[in-house]
């Protein structure tokens, strides 16, 4: 734990204190000074680093307040949101909820603004709230003149509703959050914001541990402000709008993309309690897929039918958008996995056999003495003396295959970037790897275009698998066959390869036309000769498949990348095939 600067003792107390009131046991790092014309302060979970403004809490003479700011500051790191996968969590869903609200409003414009992030500031003063009550008892006094000093006595709704709320909770005299031009710009949208403001109150106060069911409640009780159009200032809070921090490592994105705790239990009260969208006037149910945590440029949960594209949406300002596009491509090939099977091994000689005579050169540990004594007469080698037979055991399930699979994608022009959008032969890739891998194998892949760009060796891990699969090149289609003879006579002895093709007929043309027909037949030679070779082609041509099938090529017909469970099980009997089976698609 790093030292205060000289002559910052009595600031180190009033540190450790702030500390003391959540747990002795806490260790951060002492708050740092904040640039100045930002927020008066704000935290970062990534390095778990305070940063306060104390040249301007000086300026609006709210030096007394440092212990409390402390605090407050200190309750986001340990409790709301605690961490940065929990805040993204809560934006997340923030998004999702005020679009479908807003589209149940008929206010569209809220809908695309909620989309964008512009109203991600509302999250934060939920979790202000929340802290601020928890210290209340210490620090009542410090924040009533940090948030009088910070309002003024403005006019701006939202807010002033949000000051309305700890009036409620903290049993407060009307006023002493809210000025009469707040009040006069209240009533003037909403004459009941008061009964509004208590019931909004209470129902956060009751239900302590459902951060998105709070989270909802705010958002219905502010709807006649967002009818008016009222926006809340950056500077409301202490924080600003604050995201709490970076960019989060990417394995933590799909975390953000899994329901956050009572995600669930709060869209049921919103539909049980809001109005319902009306389908038969063309507005979506955004319900249709709450549970994947996702949604839609405009309308998260459902829209243009485009996972990608949609969790890129709701995602944006959260996320690396490459990072989102991988959590959703695992997301769906999860949906339609290939296993595969067990290998059948032979049982060992273990089950007794009947005995046969024993004979002078035969092993003298094969006696079996009991059954030869047994028959009476002393023990004469060829007559009177037995060896015990063993007959196999039944055959008994043995350890899975270990695939090794390599992927030729089509990654020309006429397929999407798969970051932008839904690339359906990138979900049957990360199929794949998670068969090769789950299995104990190990994967390559080469993505081809006008050019190829492959990985170096097989690996065992999916990561760098992933990655490759989600390249893009774009451009002209020219399958690499000199790649897959290099390829097929670099590993013929490391391992029996399964090297498959994901494209559509631009391989057929590939096929008939492959610039080199003698490296073309090469390659397909080596590569069923040491392996397999299954080309996966989306609407291609009946000629050219029977002409790759003569050839040794496995060829799995697809009418539409739609069907992703049927493909996954055509591959799996290509990949696997049963005993008895061609393995031919």
């Amino acid at each position: 734990m790093s030292r205060p600067a000289p002559g910052d003792a009595g600031r180190a107390r009033r540190w450790q204190a702030a500390l003391d009131r959540w747990s002795s046991a806490i260790e951060l790092r002492p708050p740092r000074p904040a640039p100045s014309g930002g927020p008066i302060a704000f935290i970062d979970l990534v390095d778990r680093q305070t940063r306060v403004d104390f040249d301007r809490l000086a300026a609006l003479d709210l030096a007394h307040c440092e212990e409390a700011l402390f605090a407050h500051e200190i309750g986001h790191h340990i409790r709301h949101p605690h961490t940065l996968v929990r805040a993204r969590q809560h934006q997340r869903f923030l998004r999702s909820e005020l679009s479908a609200l807003a589209h149940a409003w008929a206010l569209p414009r809220l809908a695309a603004e909620a989309s964008r992030g512009q109203h991600d500031g509302l999250l934060n003063l939920l979790y202000d709230l929340l802290i601020n009550t928890a210290l209340r008892r210490w620090y009542e006094a410090e924040f009533i003149d940090l948030y009088r000093a910070l309002s003024g006595d403005g006019v701006e709704p939202i807010f002033g509703f949000y000051l309305a709320l700890y009036e409620s909770l903290w049993y407060l005299p009307e006023g002493a959050l809210i000025g009469p031009a707040t009040a006069d710009a209240l009533s003037a949208i909403d004459p009941a914001w008061r009964t509004a403001a208590d019931a909004c109150a209470q129902f956060i106060a009751n239900r302590p541990d459902n951060r998105c069911l709070q989270l909802v409640r705010l958002l219905v009780a502010l709807r006649p402000f967002f009818a008016a159009g009222a926006r809340m200032a950056e500077d409301a809070s202490p924080e600003g709008h604050d995201s709490f921090g970076g960019d989060l490592p990417t394995e933590d994105v799909a975390r953000v993309m899994r329901p956050a705790p009572g995600e669930a239990e709060a869209r049921r009260w919103r539909r049980s309690s809001g109005p319902a969208p009306d389908v038969d006037r063309g507005e979506p149910d955004t319900d249709a897929a709450a549970g994947a945590g996702i949604g839609a440029a405009g309308v998260p949960g459902v829209g243009e039918g485009d996972p990608v594209r949609d969790a890129q949406a709701v995602m944006r300002g959260l996320c690396d958008e490459t990072a989102v596009a991988l959590a959703t491509y695992r997301r769906l090939a999860a949906r339609s996995p290939i296993e595969a099977p067990p290998s059948l091994e032979p049982g060992e000689p273990e089950v007794p056999g009947p005995t046969a005579e024993w004979h002078v050169g035969d092993r003298l540990e094969s006696i079996d003495w009991f059954a030869s004594l047994t028959r009476g007469g002393p023990p004469i080698p060829g007559y009177t003396l037995h060896k015990r037979t063993w007959l196999p055991a039944d055959p008994r399930a043995g350890d899975r295959a270990v695939p090794w699979i390599e992927i030729y994608v089509d990654m020309s022009g006429s397929m999407p970037d798969p970051v932008q959008s839904l690339n359906h032969s990138i979900v049957a890739g990360f199929i794949l790897v998670d068969a090769a891998t789950d299995a104990g194998g190990r994967v390559r892949v080469v993505q081809y275009s006008h050019r190829f760009e492959a990985m170096p060796d097989f690996v065992q891990s999916p990561r760098p698998a992933r990655a490759a699969l989600l390249a893009y090149v774009g451009g002209g289609t020219t399958f690499p066959w000199a790649e897959l003879l290099r390829s097929a006579r670099r590993w013929r002895r490391a391992a029996r390869v399964v090297r498959v093709v994901i494209t559509d007929r631009d391989f057929c043309h590939n096929w008939r036309r492959p610039g080199d027909v003698a490296t073309r037949d090469a390659a397909v030679e080596q590569a069923t000769a040491h392996g397999q070779l299954v080309a996966l082609i989306d609407h291609g041509e009946a000629a050219a498949h029977r002409q790759m099938r003569r050839a040794g090529v496995q060829v799995v017909e697809v009418e539409g990348w739609q069907t992703l469970p049927a493909i996954a099980r055509a591959l799996a009997r290509s990949l696997f095939p049963t005993e008895g089976g061609d393995g031919r698609g």
